[in-house]
């Protein structure tokens, strides 16, 4: 008798670990039957339930789990990104003496590091009164560049919040990343 249980019960445990180790979902109707076979149908059900059951229930973790250290993956790649951007900017800014050819070379690796559709850089004249364009990429950026275009410091603009937040900021116009 006891000798006997002893043995079901390895073999239920051994059973229950192949299907959460294995992951074989078309086992699952094997397994409840082999469990119910050995009088343990509430177990059964409680380890292979089809809606909240044990095993569903770590697999949703498992699947939370898998999303999260996705995302932080992702959070960490962005930030090495950035970093080698600033370190190469850096290396520019020592080899360029002129500041609006740093300014151009900066924006540019901005732009394509970053997938930007189009950067710029602004910079507040000495009054303090307008952010004057002073690097921006594409055909539209070296025309508003000729242009000598500028915009009211105050104003509602990205420039005008960028300004009063003092953070970057990017925005999406027609699905294009713009910084």
């Amino acid at each position: 008798g006891e000798h006997r249980d002893a043995g079901r019960r390895v073999a239920v445990g051994r059973v229950v670990d192949l299907e959460v180790d294995h992951g074989h979902p078309g086992r699952v109707e094997r397994v409840m039957d082999a469990l119910g076979a050995l009088a343990a149908p509430g177990l059964a059900r409680l380890l292979l339930g089809e809606k909240g059951g044990l095993i569903e229930q770590a697999r949703e973790q498992q699947t939370h789990l898998e999303e999260l250290v996705s995302e932080g993956t992702r959070d960490l790649q962005r930030q090495s990104r950035e970093l080698e951007t600033a370190a190469e900017i850096a290396k520019l800014a020592s080899a360029a003496p002129d500041p609006d050819e740093l300014m151009g070379r900066a924006i540019e690796l901005i732009r394509e590091r970053f997938d930007f559709y189009h950067a710029s850089i602004f910079l507040l004249d000495d009054s303090g009164l307008w952010a004057v364009l002073s690097a921006s990429t594409g055909e539209a950026g070296r025309q508003l560049l000729a242009s000598g275009h500028r915009l009211a410091s105050g104003s509602a603009s990205s420039v005008g919040w960028v300004k009063a937040n003092r953070k970057p900021r990017d925005r999406l116009v027609g699905g294009s990343r713009l910084a």
